[in-house]
């Protein structure tokens, strides 16, 4: 990830959920942090923990062949 992802839509992990949907708000040395969608807050993750999401929102079959990528 780089500093033009900023507000990217991201899965970031959760103790509760597995995995939820936010957007990347700042890249630190060993650390992303991640604020949340539903409005719980933000997660600070390693690098190996966070995944691209889908850029369209409204798309209508899941897609995950950009994890593959990776």
């Amino acid at each position: 990830m780089a500093a033009r992802d900023f507000g990217r839509l991201v899965w970031a992990p959760d103790v509760q959920e597995g995995y939820v949907l936010g957007t990347l708000e700042d890249i630190g040395a060993e650390k992303i942090t991640v604020t949340r969608k539903d409005g719980k807050g933000q997660i600070k993750a390693s690098y190996d923990e966070v995944f691209p999401a889908e850029d369209d929102p409204k798309k209508t079959v899941d897609d995950n062949c950009e994890l593959l990528l990776h």
